[in-house]
């Protein structure tokens, strides 16, 4: 009961901002997963191809504004946080539609968007460039991830596997980049701020294992959910 108790607290702690931005978002997906649907379901269409731009265009806006307002910094302003690195994948999908692309945005991206739209690391007092990166580039991620399984996309347990093992590697990456710039991206070193769920995870390195963990878990239980029926393991 007291983690629960946690838990609903945490939910009572996000701004409201976060809701109404959340709700907004998960709104406007709906709609143009609708309008997408209506098109050919088997490939990509011009709805998809141009959003697959999007990552790129919303990243740009957000570094000239943070290098306009004096705001830039190598150590919080790269778009070296999973979500980010997973959604600029997304502009792959101009060049070609391929499965392994399908399996990371499926894998990772689903895992990026519930995680940010279920709590978050902002405040809730942001500038209108850092809402417009967080909440687009995590929409983005809802939309591809879903229209991968309406297009057909259904992964194999080596679709699992490469996903984990992707993931570890970006991993490894990022903790190597927050050593050598004393950074935080993907929080390896403490705790993100905000009402985030974080808050109820024991000192660091614990809370970092037990986030990977939860996050293999995520990963296996989507794998389950949309592996094909003929396949048992």
């Amino acid at each position: 009961m007291n983690l629960i108790s946690s838990i609903l607290d945490v939910m009572k702690d996000l701004p409201v901002n976060h809701i109404i931005y959340t709700v907004s978002a998960i709104f406007i997906v709906l709609l143009l997963l609708i309008y997408a649907d209506l098109n050919e379901k088997s490939e990509l269409n011009k709805v998809d191809r141009y959003l697959a731009v999007s990552p790129l265009v919303i990243e740009a806006i957000f570094q000239t504004a943070t290098i306009w307002n004096h705001q830039w910094h190598i150590t919080k302003s790269l778009p070296l946080e999973f979500s980010y690195i997973t959604s600029l994948s997304i502009c792959l999908y101009t060049i070609n539609r391929f499965d392994k692309l399908d399996t990371w945005i499926f894998f990772a991206g689903l895992w990026c968007a519930a995680a940010a739209f279920l709590n978050t690391n902002l405040t809730g007092h942001e500038v209108w460039y850092v809402i417009l990166r967080y909440y687009s580039h995590h929409a983005l991620l809802l939309y591809f991830g879903i229209r991968c399984l309406r297009r057909g996309y259904r992964p194999g347990f080596n679709d699992y596997l490469s996903a984990v093992r992707n993931t570890a590697l970006i991993f490894i990456v990022i903790v190597a980049v927050n050593y050598l710039l004393n950074s935080n991206y993907m929080f390896t070193k403490y705790p993100p701020e905000g009402a985030n769920f974080s808050r109820l995870m024991p000192v660091w390195p614990f809370y970092l294992l037990l986030i990977i963990s939860i996050g293999f878990f995520t990963y296996t239980v989507l794998y389950l959910l949309a592996k094909p029926k003929n396949i048992s393991n």
